[in-house]
């Protein structure tokens, strides 16, 4: 009885398929980042490549996340085609730190993301000021990371901004579905940090519609 209570709770729990192939630069901070959404306590599955979001599996997921993707996946006509019909029929899809920088040659999924990866200043401590204090209730913190700058300009609702700077963490509505994009997350140790935890959380939770 108790094991059939504990299945039934597990499945319960929302579906997140996370993505963390890389055609292009690749973090060593990526393990941690799945620790760290791992530790979020969905059913958490973890793919080898972009191509294995196939129909079955988005018809079943939550949110997809790109987690530190990089480059141009592999990913055909077929699966882009899917992929931006999930999001726009109201699904949720989350992206991280370079994330911005994936698909570079997709425009559509740039469009989707809300901003493409333009460059970034040299990795370094700074402060990130919190705009949208629903997502975190820290006014401004700070954090050494990779600081993107971006082009593009897609309708986005800023959660948070480099001090001084521009648009860090964004939300904004692609469809039916809902886009959260996080810039942080270059270093390890960016992912034991109480802040990204939380915006990456509240982030989750707004796209599957049970946050902020």
């Amino acid at each position: 009885m108790i094991a059939t209570v504990l299945v039934a709770a597990a499945l319960a729990q929302p579906q997140v398929l996370v993505v963390t192939e890389t055609r292009g630069f690749v973090h060593d901070s990526i393990p941690a980042a799945k620790a760290m959404v791992a530790s979020l306590g969905y059913r958490t599955t973890f793919l080898h490549g972009a191509r294995e979001l196939t129909a079955a599996r988005l018809r079943g997921a939550d949110a997809v996340v790109f987690l530190n993707t990089s480059g141009e996946l592999r990913l055909d006509a077929a699966g882009k085609r899917r992929l931006l019909a999930y999001v726009r029929g109201g699904g949720a899809f989350v992206g991280t730190h370079s994330a911005a920088d994936t698909f570079a040659r997709w425009p559509a999924f740039q469009t989707m993301l809300g901003a493409q990866f333009r460059g970034h200043p040299p990795a370094g401590p700074g402060r990130v000021d919190v705009v949208d204090r629903g997502f975190t209730s820290t006014r401004s913190f700070a954090i050494t990371d990779e600081f993107y700058v971006f082009r593009g300009r897609a309708k986005r609702h800023v959660v948070a901004r480099v001090h001084g700077g521009g648009p860090l963490v964004w939300w904004r509505r692609y469809g039916r579905g809902r886009v959260f994009y996080d810039g942080l997350g270059h270093f390890i140790a960016t992912w034991s940090d109480a802040n990204q935890r939380g915006l990456v959380a509240d982030g989750l939770r707004w796209a599957m519609r049970a946050g902020p």
